[in-house]
């Protein structure tokens, strides 16, 4: 599994209606409910799923993500792993560990073997030139597996950077263990990053989202 970059993927119209379920910026990132989704939500990242499907036809959706930056609310991220999971229900699971409720939904990170199967899908909903405060990471390091946070930088630089620039309505594609990093944003760049799934869970746990209990998308 490799970083794809899928340009020019998204139309404007198909864009605006993301736009329109992005919340203001006022922390790092606000999580967009699919569990189950509106009839806007859904609609909205239809687009989405199905440029990803036809890359990746068993992946689906199981989180959603909204960055919002602008020159009056921004900020800076170190490198690190996104290791988090959001789960219907909590429950005692081998290598499930940090336990935690975020809007009213349970997350826990979640092992190696699962991570290793997530992607995390970013699209862009502002022009983003290099260097302005997009994503930062580094190509291939999710072959590392896992990196502690007091490592992270060390390992990030033994790999090339790559930004996150493009137009709005360009798609990444990354294996959810990239180390990663981002800047403060001179100018309003919204994002939103989708984590799909492309295995379902051991031990009877579920992915909170909708979309993963049924044939949904």
């Amino acid at each position: 599994m490799t970083t794809r970059w899928i340009r020019e993927s998204l139309s404007p119209e198909d864009v605006e209606a993301l736009r329109r379920i992005v919340p203001a910026g006022e922390k790092p990132g606000i999580r967009i409910s699919i569990d189950p989704p509106t009839p806007v939500v859904r609609a909205a990242l239809a687009p989405v799923i199905h440029l990803v499907k036809s890359y990746y036809v068993d992946a689906f959706p199981v989180r959603v993500v909204a960055f919002s930056k602008s020159t009056q609310a921004s900020w800076s991220v170190p490198w690190h792993q996104d290791r988090v999971v959001a789960l219907r229900e909590k429950q005692t699971a081998d290598g499930f560990s940090a336990w935690q409720q975020k809007t009213g939904i349970w997350h826990a990170e979640a092992p190696i073997d699962i991570l290793r199967t997530l992607l995390f899908v970013r699209v862009l909903l502002d022009e983003v030139p290099e260097h302005a405060g997009g994503l930062i990471f580094a190509k291939g390091s999710h072959a590392l597996g896992d990196v502690s946070a007091d490592n992270a930088e060390n390992e990030a630089n033994k790999f090339d950077e790559q930004y996150e620039s493009g137009a709005a309505g360009d798609v990444v594609v990354m294996p959810a263990l990239t180390l990663h990093r981002s800047r403060r944003s001179p100018q309003l760049r919204r994002a939103l990053r989708i984590d799909f799934a492309r295995e379902r869970l051991p031990f009877g746990l579920q992915y909170a989202s909708a979309y993963a209990s049924n044939d949904c998308c």
